[in-house]
């Protein structure tokens, strides 16, 4: 398994409901880490990856123990993710109002946007649509955006104009000869 953490405090659930007990050890130095009393350990500061090794053990009638490990590796993300709006000004329908905010950030990010941090995902490909409309009387808008990836990295915020297209007239041009 691989999981990735961001700067500050960080730490690891691990259930199974057949194990009568959890243990983690760090693999670098082989120092189990210390339960919270829920199967919940803290992940200890360290620079690049780190190898941990999760046992469960079901203690068997008079023939031991039986033993389950699977490795985890925890890598160190701080690196911001980038996020990039495909256009600086969005148009919305003259009529309906709607409109639709076009992107790519880093594949599987989150998309935060609005005052309540309403979000999508970015595909694999890192594509994205925010969906919207524009209330009756608005003419404009101006939508927050930033992109969050896995390790809770946050992007720097981006500012989507809406404008609501301008009515169009046909115009016809004649010239003398």
């Amino acid at each position: 398994y691989h999981a990735y953490v961001g700067g500050g405090s960080n730490s690891l659930a691990v259930t199974c409901a057949e194990a009568d007990s959890i243990t983690v050890t760090r693999m670098d130095n082989d120092t189990p880490l210390t339960p919270d009393g829920s199967n919940a350990f803290t992940i200890p500061d360290f620079t690049g990856t780190l190898m941990l090794r999760v046992d469960g053990v079901k203690d068997k009638d008079v023939k031991g123990k039986d033993v389950t490990s699977v490795f985890l590796l925890v890598s160190r993300d701080t690196t911001a993710p980038i996020l990039t709006l495909s256009a600086p000004v969005f148009y919305a329908d003259r009529a309906a109002g709607t409109y639709q905010i076009t992107g790519t950030a880093d594949a599987g990010s989150k998309i935060l946007y609005g005052k309540n941090n309403e979000s999508v995902y970015a595909a694999g490909d890192g594509s994205f649509a925010i969906p919207g409309t524009l209330g009756e009387n608005q003419t404009s808008g101006v939508l927050n955006l930033c992109a969050q990836d896995s390790a809770g990295n946050l992007s720097a915020q981006q500012f989507a104009l809406v404008a609501r297209q301008a009515e169009t007239y046909a115009v016809t041009v004649t010239t003398d000869g």
